[in-house]
């Protein structure tokens, strides 16, 4: 079992047709349609070809877009991103995937300053995440009333970043001199290839642990 037990079925389509068609297009169409389906997935109550024998999908704050706009944030808010890689490693039981969440604005009208962001709380199925001393590592999360759940403790790693990959943004409350480059951590990306310029995103990795309960992506919010 993994997470993309789902669409296996393309999967297993997919790579037959890339043996004999190993052009960078390929892949990349590929990849996109791989993309689509898990956004989908995720997503699954506009999901009209729902399959069968999976675990039941969970929301993405924002479909997949077919013009593929990217928001700007303005002040302060809670908000989730949209699928734009994913990659699965580990015999399949890991997943990682980048969440696109806003395109960086210029300058400040009031002072000529350069903008900035921070992120300040992030959210798993509206519990908030506390990190382990690295500032990227889950150690337990907290719902509404208080109670803590530590079931996902070292199972999933949450990177932020703002600007680039090259420009991490530790959430409020946790210093990291070592916290790496999104390229670092985000399989089959490269230093030369993903820069992911004016954009604040995250990059989110997820192992499968039945007994743990973690069989699917989850909501995110920051």
């Amino acid at each position: 079992m993994s997470f993309l037990d789902g669409i296996k079925n393309f999967g297993n389509k997919a790579r037959k047709f890339l043996k004999g068609n190993r052009s960078t297009l390929v892949t990349t169409a590929a990849l996109a349609y791989l993309v689509y389906r898990l956004n989908r997935n995720v997503n699954k109550d506009n999901d009209i070809d729902e399959i069968p024998n999976i675990d039941e999908g969970v929301r993405l704050q924002i479909p997949p877009a077919t013009d593929h706009k990217i928001p700007v944030l303005y002040g302060t808010a809670f908000f989730g991103g949209i699928i734009t890689d994913a990659q699965q490693t580990n015999n399949n039981q890991t997943m990682t995937f980048c969440l696109t969440l806003a395109e960086t604005t210029g300058h400040k009208l009031s002072d000529s300053s350069g903008s900035t962001y921070t992120f300040k709380d992030v959210y798993l199925n509206d519990q908030r995440v506390v990190f382990k001393s690295d500032g990227f590592t889950v150690d337990y999360t907290v719902d509404r009333g208080g109670n803590f759940d530590r079931s996902l403790s070292g199972l999933v790693k949450v990177y932020c970043y703002a600007g680039g990959s090259d420009t991490p943004s530790i959430p409020d409350g946790y210093t990291n001199a070592s916290y790496p480059n999104a390229y670092s951590v985000m399989p089959n990306w490269g230093s030369s290839t993903h820069h992911m310029t004016n954009l604040v995103f995250a990059v989110v990795e997820v192992n499968y642990n039945r007994e743990k309960g973690l069989t699917q992506l989850g909501t995110w919010n920051f």
